[in-house]
């Protein structure tokens, strides 16, 4: 694949950015922060709007919620992009609230995350599960004896989502709304 092709691209989402492009390119600290503030400028203004909602995401948030479920955004995107994203498909209403990572061009793991958010909103772990399509999320909700769903039709490829061994894989809208209603 060359460097400039979709698949390539892809690698980028739900990767944290300071660990993408310091071992993906090889960049210094200053060389990190360079990009990121670059991304950042052009995803601010003009990238977080070229994300579309999954067929039938927004009909099994509603369910959820209707049943009783509590939902949470656990993101390494920064908070504020993230607060944007779903106000701008308007599914905010959803979700209780948004774990992100702020503005520096450090960006907070997702096992991090993850704990800060089972600390503040004293949650049990044996009560959640966590849907992802990175073996970030995975590896992140085993790191914190939360189950994971993988899903595969996301940005992360199967055999990356396999490799992280989740409590399940789903290929589709349809089968994850199965799982969790």
């Amino acid at each position: 694949m060359k460097e400039n092709e979709p698949g390539i691209i892809a690698n980028y989402f739900g990767a944290p950015l300071h660990e993408y492009f310091s071992i993906r390119h090889k960049l210094d600290k200053a060389g990190v922060d360079s990009a990121i503030k670059y991304y950042r400028e052009y995803y601010s203004v003009k990238g977080l709007y070229e994300n579309f909602l999954y067929k039938g995401i927004e009909e099994m948030l509603s369910e959820l919620n209707s049943n009783g479920k509590t939902l949470f955004l656990v993101t390494v995107k920064p908070t504020k992009f993230a607060g944007d994203i779903l106000a701008h498909f308007k599914i905010d209403k959803y979700f209780q609230n948004i774990y992100g990572s702020d503005l520096t061009s450090q960006n907070k793991t997702k096992e991090v995350l993850i704990r800060n958010l089972l600390e503040n909103e004293k949650i049990d772990p044996a009560g959640c599960v966590m849907v992802g399509d990175r073996s970030y999320d995975i590896k992140g909700a085993k790191h914190n004896g939360i189950r994971s769903i993988a899903v595969t039709y996301g940005y992360g490829s199967k055999e990356e989502l396999e490799e992280a061994k989740p409590d399940y894989i789903i290929n589709n809208t349809s089968g994850l709304k199965k799982l969790l209603i």
